[in-house]
């Protein structure tokens, strides 16, 4: 929710940026930088805290869902880099690879969904979307390295920090949670 408006208003500047001439990478990794400010904490946040989130929100009769949040939440990381990507993708008109990648990860997340929901329970669902977005940003990464010269460690490079302060901020709430994880309103 947060990333996708962002994403909007990027592809207009990918797009002034494609036909000026300007580092189409840069900016990328600029956005992606930006864009990891807001969704590494925030999603992180959320995987800790989801069981006093549910609590909160809709009540404790609802705790089944937490596991599902926590593995959606950690997705929701990874998959700033896909929509990110297809504003990229989108503003230089690289439609046939994207194509491709829609083809794929239709394919890839309806026979994970089949695996996983083979057992019967809504819970599996979350691993199986979780894993094709994963695997859905690895090939707008590929793509973009392959187009534009992005790769990996130039992501990592730029975000590197604000995943070391997460680190560290889930560190002190995981500490802290065995303090406040007992209180009656959260309970």
């Amino acid at each position: 929710e947060l990333v996708s408006p962002l994403s909007r208003a990027c592809y207009s500047a990918f797009s002034v940026g494609r036909h000026t001439g300007h580092d189409a990478a840069q900016f990328y990794l600029r956005v992606i930088s930006t864009v990891a400010l807001l969704t590494v904490p925030a999603g992180t946040g959320i995987a800790i805290l989801a069981t006093p989130i549910v609590h909160l929100a809709v009540g404790p009769q609802w705790s089944a869902v937490v596991p599902v949040i926590r593995v959606l939440a950690g997705a929701w990381i990874i998959s700033s880099v896909t929509v990110v990507g297809n504003s990229l993708l989108n503003a230089h008109a690289l439609l046939k690879p994207m194509l491709k990648i829609a083809l794929a990860i239709t394919a890839v997340r309806a026979i994970l969904l089949g695996i996983m929901l083979s057992g019967g329970s809504f819970g599996n669902a979350a691993p199986a979307v979780a894993l094709s977005s994963c695997f859905e940003s690895c090939l707008y990464l590929r793509i973009m390295s392959r187009q534009f010269g992005v790769r990996p460690i130039d992501i990592l490079r730029r975000v590197w920090r604000c995943a070391t302060a997460t680190a560290i901020m889930s560190g002190v709430l995981l500490l802290l949670q065995g303090r406040w994880g007992n209180s009656p309103a959260l309970a």
